[in-house]
């Protein structure tokens, strides 16, 4: 593994606008690192503030993070870290006129850069202040096919067949192949899912999606057409595919410019057969908008004879999760963890092990985030899945509820600045996260960090 580089920090911070200038500078990322990052340490920096009134404002905390954030630097430099991500902020009213101020933060450091690849936006931003979780027919279901994705993590090299054959190929495995020779030739998946009986969806990497239909592969794709970007840009990269340079027939591979002649050429090479091979463009601008350049961006391999669906109607397990976590989370102790095994709901998807943690996807709106076999945290949201419901709710708090309502029910430690409402209780430490539904602010999503 690479040290990470001043491009790097560049790059992952690109979005605060950040550059380094000097090699030991710590960078505050808006952006986890496009890569397998190693996380070297992570610490807590705690301020008490007067307020006035109640409630904490917002223009009681502000004032604080900068300093709070440059004692997290400061922590980072002195553990050989290269950059700091900010993960959680905490206030907490104390006695009458006193509030504490906490700033979590995680220090960065080895790194191997994916300079072409999406990263995940941190919990917070540079500044402190929480980012939102980052952008046909349908089957009912009740219960998902059982994942069992163990510790061990095989990766074996692809070797140099990079041609998807229009007669139903991928680097030479054969669509029909049965999931244990796909496993077997391809590895570990990052995640599979697993909506509906005899179906089963492999992720490798970020860019390759594998369809199976009662245990035998029938669909590969570059792309997602079943989650969106927020979901995606959770899982980890397999640079074996992702940094794949992949090869369709007539000669053309990823990030060609191609011409409507070789279009033509490749749709007579890949017609007929038991399986449609497709080609997924971009058209590009160029020279002020004055003309186009079409760019290849994807492919579709699909066996016409095991069509399968990409969409899925969760609407019989919606919430299920979300109960039985807001009931845990009333009936735990303090430090008192809760282990994943123990929840009945069951995933419909699962990661593979990630330096120590684990994702779970419940239903369409549903994503746990587990250290080890312990829950650390729940993101609720309606951007995981383009197929999502939107009728969330969990405990007292719900998709689409009001502004005042919020702010009405919460606890005394609530903390309110524009789009988002932080809260502590039931053991747990909240964001909800605010849209404008006409004119009035209303909860969208939600994140919450077990404590």
């Amino acid at each position: 593994m690479k040290l990470w580089t001043m491009a790097g920090v560049a790059l992952c911070s690109s979005v605060a606008g950040m550059s380094m200038s000097h090699a030991n500078e710590i960078a505050v990322l808006n952006y986890y690192p496009a890569c397998d990052y190693s996380v070297v340490g992570e610490d807590t920096a705690v301020k008490y503030i007067d307020i006035q009134g109640k409630l904490v404002q917002a223009k009681d905390v502000q004032p604080v993070l900068p300093q709070l954030i440059k004692t997290l630097k400061t922590k980072a430099k002195e553990s050989g870290a290269e950059a700091l991500a900010l993960t959680k902020r905490n206030v907490h009213k104390r006695e009458s006129g006193k509030a504490s101020v906490s700033l979590t933060g995680q220090f960065i450091g080895a790194c191997k850069n994916h300079s072409k690849l999406k990263a995940k936006a941190t919990p917070l931003n540079a500044s402190g202040s929480p980012q939102e979780l980052v952008e046909m027919s349908t089957v009912s279901i009740k219960y998902a096919h059982t994942i069992e994705l163990t510790d061990t993590i095989k990766t074996p090299e692809l070797g140099d067949n990079h041609l998807i054959a229009p007669h139903g190929s991928l680097y030479g495995l054969k669509l029909s192949s049965s999931y244990e020779d796909v496993v077997e030739r391809f590895g570990t998946p990052v995640f599979e899912f697993a909506p509906a009986s005899g179906i089963r969806v492999l992720a490798y990497g970020r860019s390759h999606w594998l369809w199976f239909k009662n245990e035998r592969f029938v669909r590969a794709a570059s792309y997602s057409d079943t989650f969106k970007n927020e979901f995606i840009n959770h899982l980890e990269f397999d640079e074996r595919f992702d940094d794949r340079n992949w090869e369709l027939p007539g000669q053309v591979h990823k990030g060609d410019i191609i011409t409507p002649e070789q279009i033509e050429q490749f749709n007579l090479l890949a017609a007929g057969g038991d399986a449609r091979l497709s080609l997924v463009t971009e058209q590009l601008l160029k020279n002020n908008q004055q003309y186009t350049r079409t760019e290849v961006t994807g492919f579709t391999l699909q066996s016409t004879a095991n069509p399968v669906k990409s969409q899925w109607d969760f609407t019989s397990i919606e919430n299920e999760a979300l109960r039985e976590f807001a009931s845990l989370l009333k009936q735990k102790h303090e430090d008192e963890l809760i282990d994943i095994r123990h929840v009945k709901a069951q995933a419909i998807g699962q990661s593979r092990k990630n330096s120590g943690r684990y994702l779970y996807l419940y239903d369409a709106n549903t994503l746990v985030e587990a250290i080890g076999s312990s829950v650390a945290e729940i993101s609720v949201s309606p951007d995981l899945l383009k197929s999502a419901g939107k009728q969330w709710k969990f405990d007292q708090f719900y998709f689409g509820q009001p502004l005042q309502e919020v702010m009405n029910i919460a606890p005394d430690n609530v903390f309110h600045y524009r789009d988002t409402v932080e809260l502590e209780q039931n053991g747990y430490f909240a964001t909800l996260f605010l849209n404008d539904n006409n004119g009035e602010q209303t909860v969208y999503a939600m994140k919450i960090s077990v404590m």
